[in-house]
């Protein structure tokens, strides 16, 4: 019994980083679902993604079914996506996305159907006469980006993705080699707009789900990228054009390539070394396994990053005026 224990607390402590990251993209998922079920869903706030996806054709098809269906619109294309990933962008991108894909839905399944936090919803619910429209609409939508905000921010710090769009958005930078962030933009924006035109009474909640969606950017910018300020990646690999090649035309970026030696085989290879926000992080790392699996990497924080791109080198004076 004392050797099972001892077993299960070395594998605790040997892989306590793993678990972290684990519980936090479970918890990131909750927060997540907990959002888009509790604020955004009741109040018919399309704030872009696959739950906005999910709003909209609830609206058409909740009265002839007789029950609200964005979770099994939220299950259906998330796996379909699971299935395109793993077929388009292979199976390192689709474990990275694993947890969520399934944890999102499960947890947005359980606070529909179970009714747990419907003291809640009935403050939010639009279609409710007791309740004043545009506060409850302007409310769920502040707090909906608020709480999605929290959500993809838990899940980026346990090195997670969201999964959903994000799919197609890194098969449009693999084939097409336009930047995800661009892409993701554009998706959001589109489902956001074309909400406003599905849903005739929807004019005005697209500006909110514009509100929602800016929240939610703000809340993941202080959480994540302001906490995680910027890393310093070197990579020693024989593929250093296709790196450097990636770097460039897809994050942006500038590289160093410098001339390395292996102390043990005395063979040739080529660092390429690069500065990035850890919000890429794990697009980054996912594109070096694609482009070479034996590549060595290593990553370190940086304090302080200055010339372009990031803060200036020179710190401007403040002007002083002196009366005589």
């Amino acid at each position: 019994m004392a050797s099972s224990n001892n077993k299960f607390t070395n594998f605790l402590i040997n892989h306590k980083k793993e678990i972290k990251h684990i519980l936090l993209c479970i918890l990131g998922s909750f927060v997540l679902a907990f959002g888009t079920a509790v604020f955004l869903t009741p109040a018919k706030v399309v704030a872009g993604g696959i739950s906005g996806i999910g709003i909209i054709i609830n609206h058409y098809l909740e009265s002839t079914i007789g029950f609200n269906i964005v979770d099994i619109v939220v299950w259906s294309f998330n796996i379909i996506l699971f299935i395109i990933s793993f077929i388009f962008l292979g199976k390192k991108f689709t474990i990275h996305t694993l947890i969520a894909t399934f944890a999102f839905p499960a947890f947005l399944t359980l606070i529909m159907r179970t009714g747990m936090f419907n003291f809640i919803i009935e403050y939010f619910d639009v279609s409710d006469p007791r309740n004043d429209y545009y506060m409850a609409l302007l409310l769920a939508g502040i707090f909906g980006g608020l709480f999605v905000g929290i959500g993809v921010a838990l899940t980026f710090l346990g090195d997670g993705s969201t999964g959903g769009l994000d799919v197609l958005c890194f098969i449009c930078y693999k084939y097409l080699h336009i930047k995800v962030s661009i892409t993701s933009f554009l998706f959001d924006g589109v489902i956001i707009f074309a909400s406003a035109f599905a849903i005739p009474e929807h004019v005005i909640p697209a500006f909110v789900g514009v509100l929602s969606a800016l929240i939610s950017a703000v809340v993941i910018e202080v959480m994540y990228v302001s906490t995680n300020n910027a890393c310093i990646i070197d990579i020693i690999t024989t593929h250093y054009k296709e790196i450097d090649d990636y770097i460039i035309k897809v994050l942006d970026r500038t590289s160093t390539i410098i001339d390395v030696e292996g102390s043990y085989t005395k063979k040739k290879y080529k660092m390429v070394r690069f500065v990035v926000d850890k919000r890429s992080l794990p697009e980054v790392r996912n594109q070096i396994a694609k482009i070479d699996q034996k590549a060595f990497v290593t990553v370190s924080s940086a304090n302080l990053v200055l010339g372009e791109g990031f803060l200036p080198i020179r710190v401007k004076e403040k002007m002083k005026s002196k009366k005589k």
